[in-house]
């Protein structure tokens, strides 16, 4: 197994009986960003994800027409372990800039028809406020289960930047996809 940080995404349909599962455990998590998880909850989640991992129902998807398509879409972070990830408070690290922003939800667009990939995250700012910090990029297919991802430019409400340099965003740049069906995509990075 890879080792890194594991993203656990969702797609916007019903789940499947072998990711009600993972729907179950992960039930009170906060996406592991929200609060500390006890030892006990992360080992219960990973050894769920394994479950999943090992009965891939769709390994090496993007070597084929039908795994892209299924890849290519909208989907949501419902989990990550990511040490990066945690320790910034969601994908952007906007907490630097907005200290008392927070991460209401983390949303990823993939588009393999023109090798795009766009990360947006809703920030919870003051009370009432949001605001969405987004990363848009190039992504490449390394091989059958493997992409890298290089995000071109950040933008935080009026502020537009340069992605390479954002650490936190760069965690989120090389990705293996371990498990797909119609309902979840986990991915190691």
């Amino acid at each position: 197994r890879a080792n890194g940080g594991r993203f656990a995404l969702a797609a916007a349909v019903q789940p499947t009986e072998g990711t009600a599962k993972l729907d179950a455990v992960l039930e009170g998590m906060g996406r592991g960003l929200d609060r500390e998880l006890t030892d006990e909850e992360e080992s219960r989640i990973d050894d769920v994800i394994e479950e999943l991992e090992d009965a891939n129902p769709f390994p090496e998807p993007l070597n084929s027409k039908d795994g892209k398509e299924m890849v290519d879409g909208d989907w949501r972070l419902v989990y990550t372990n990511s040490s990066t990830t945690r320790f910034a408070k969601g994908f952007s690290g906007a907490h630097v800039v907005l200290p008392q922003g927070r991460s209401a939800d983390i949303r990823q667009t993939v588009d393999l028809v023109f090798s795009e990939i766009t990360i947006f995250e809703d920030l919870k700012c003051f009370p009432g406020q949001t605001m969405t910090a987004m990363a848009t990029g190039k992504v490449e297919i390394k091989d059958g289960e493997k992409y890298a991802w290089d995000p071109e430019t950040w933008k935080l409400g009026p502020m537009t930047n340069g992605a390479s340099g954002n650490r936190v965003i760069r965690s989120f740049c090389n990705g293996e996809i371990t498990y797909l069906d119609d309902t979840y995509r986990i991915d190691r990075g």
